[in-house]
């Protein structure tokens, strides 16, 4: 199965498929108020129960060809230090890193490595994402990649509708910037 390998670059970091000994290190990323609150469905406190369904749910998506799940390892260490998402359904994107991890320009890294795969690897012809008020560094990574901020829109955020910025990138403007 093509799933089971399935592994992609950037320079400093690898994109693989989340496997059942990062369940160890999951809680020690997400169970952070500061990651967490950021996130739409990561449950807080985050267990170690939390982390086995997590591993289960994301290979799942990504043996279906639902999309792709994966966890985002530093190249070097091979240290996990966050997760990052792309559905294939609806070109929603999504990421997280660990605390430690913030600020070493791995969020722009991946966002672009994520567009590649999204409009070079499926025919999807939009990407976007989701950034609640307050999570400015997440748009700046957004909007240094070339996603648009296109106002607000209401979305669903720990089983309650909020309004968050809405970024978007179209297959043609990717395209543009090559």
């Amino acid at each position: 199965m093509i799933w089971r390998s399935f592994t992609r670059h950037s320079e400093r970091l690898t994109l693989r498929r989340f496997k059942r000994r990062d369940v160890a290190d999951l809680p020690g990323l997400l169970d952070d108020w500061q990651v967490a609150r950021w996130l739409a469905r990561t449950p807080h406190p985050y267990t170690h129960e939390d982390g086995k369904d997590w591993i289960k749910i994301s290979r799942s998506v990504l043996r279906r060809g639902r999309g792709y799940s994966l966890a985002i390892v530093e190249r070097e260490t091979g240290t996990l230090i966050g997760g990052v998402g792309l559905s294939h359904e609806t070109g929603e994107i999504g990421y997280w890193f660990g605390r430690d991890h913030w600020g070493k320009g791995y969020a722009t890294e991946v966002v672009n490595l994520v567009t590649k795969m999204g409009f070079g690897e499926t025919e999807l012809d939009k990407l976007w994402a989701m950034v609640l008020p307050g999570n400015d560094a997440s748009g700046r990574v957004l909007e240094k990649v070339g996603y648009m901020a296109l106002g607000t829109r209401p979305y669903p955020f720990r089983n309650v509708e909020r309004h968050a910025y809405y970024y978007q990138m179209q297959r043609w403007e990717w395209q543009a910037e090559l």
